[in-house]
């Protein structure tokens, strides 16, 4: 029996409502769009948090009542006021450990479409030279995962560099409202997230720039000029001349800056070079990751993408005119998933060598017979299990 011909056990269901970060209107849609699909734990596992378990218990019950789906839509109703109740509590906990116990820390937030881990990494590297740091971890950039990190942070942390994210309008502000970031950095701004906010593109904008706005007037605050340019480059020497940093160091670490694991980080194993690009989802990274694989001396040149998602209507031709400079650029196309397949295959059509493989591991046996020594492999975006 095929996966398209199976209804999802519940552990797969509350699989979903994970990847998903339990929002029960995402769910909802997505359960619409894919009708008969299973989301499988391939790239990741189900984690048995005490949320989960009991949201398993409350769904078992449901189910006798209910179809599996609308149980676990029950069960996330029935436990929201639980759920908002500890959010709540850790929001306070985190509020209080930073006024108590770190009353002259400095707060450096970072927003953006993309680019903010780079700007993060890079800008840590540099303050660390003279002071004690501490930021943010993987993608910890909603209010909860900040609040977390807070109660986490030493008490040794004299700065604190906080990448936040707009996933929905007024984030930010509740992101801000517990740290005060006394400096604040908008990297770019373009389409991700978009499906979010329902296209509205003008309100991702102002979601972004909550950062700005929270930003005191003795503070530094850093927006793109325009709605689609890359990071920023020209604010490193001023916050680090805010923050007393030698000119010397700021100049160093320019010039050696840190690999970001994932994002165009470049290895070369059995005579194949690869550009790891997996964490980076946005029109721009893509563009300039195709650019360094066409830079690379190489015999042949292959590209593997499920290619981005959350842009709403724009979804289908950023992916599909990215997926034409690829085909001037690359002598293999891949393209994994169903998610973006018919824009992918439909810029990619005039590529030398078009294949469409279902998952990742599917993927690497193709690339096992492509990818002989001397060729550059591109792995572009990487999505979770719900987007195959």
């Amino acid at each position: 029996m095929t996966s398209s011909m199976r209804s999802m056990t519940l552990q797969q269901l509350l699989y979903l409502a994970q990847l998903e970060q339990y929002d029960r209107e995402r769910i909802s849609l997505w359960l619409k769009n894919n009708p008969g699909r299973v989301v499988e734990e391939k790239k990741h596992h189900l984690d048995w948090t005490i949320k989960i378990r009991l949201l398993f218990v409350f769904s078992c019950i449901y189910s006798i009542f209910f179809p599996k789906e609308k149980a676990v839509l029950v069960a996330l109703s029935t436990f929201e006021p639980f759920d908002v109740f500890i959010k709540n509590c850790v929001l306070l906990l985190a509020t209080l450990k930073l006024r108590l116990f770190h009353p002259g820390l400095h707060v450096i937030g970072i927003a953006g479409s993309w680019g903010k881990t780079t700007t993060k990494e890079t800008l840590a590297e540099i303050l660390r030279t003279k002071w004690s740091v501490c930021v943010t971890k993987d993608n910890t950039n909603t209010v909860m995962g900040v609040a977390l990190t807070v109660l986490r942070l030493p008490l040794t942390c004299q700065i604190f560099i906080c990448e936040m994210d707009a996933w929905f309008p007024g984030e930010i502000t509740k992101v801000c409202r517990l740290i005060h970031p006394e400096v604040g950095i908008v990297t770019a701004i373009g389409p991700m997230h978009l499906e979010r906010f329902h296209d509205d593109y003008d309100g991702l904008v102002r979601a972004q720039m909550e950062l700005v706005d929270a930003i005191p007037k003795n503070g530094l605050a850093y927006k793109p000029s325009a709605k689609n340019e890359g990071v920023l480059v020209n604010t490193y020497k001023e916050i680090a001349k805010r923050f007393m940093v030698p000119e010397g160091n700021v100049d160093y670490v320019l010039q050696n800056p840190p690999q970001v694991q994932h994002r165009a980080e470049i290895m070369k194993t059995n005579g194949i070079s690869i550009i790891d690009d997996a964490y980076n989802a946005n029109p721009a990274g893509f563009r300039r990751a195709l650019k360094k694989l066409e830079k690379l001396k190489a015999k042949k040149r292959i590209l593997v993408t499920p290619g981005m998602i959350e842009m709403g209507a724009r979804q289908h031709e950023e992916n599909k005119q990215a997926a034409e400079e690829a085909a001037g650029i690359c002598d293999v196309i891949i393209v994994v998933g169903e998610t973006n397949k018919e824009a992918l295959m439909h810029g990619a059509k005039k590529a030398k060598k078009l294949v469409w493989v279902k998952d990742l591991e599917e993927a690497k046996s193709v690339l096992a017979l492509e990818a002989t020594p001397g060729s550059a492999v591109l792995f572009e975006n990487d999505l979770p299990d719900q987007y195959y």
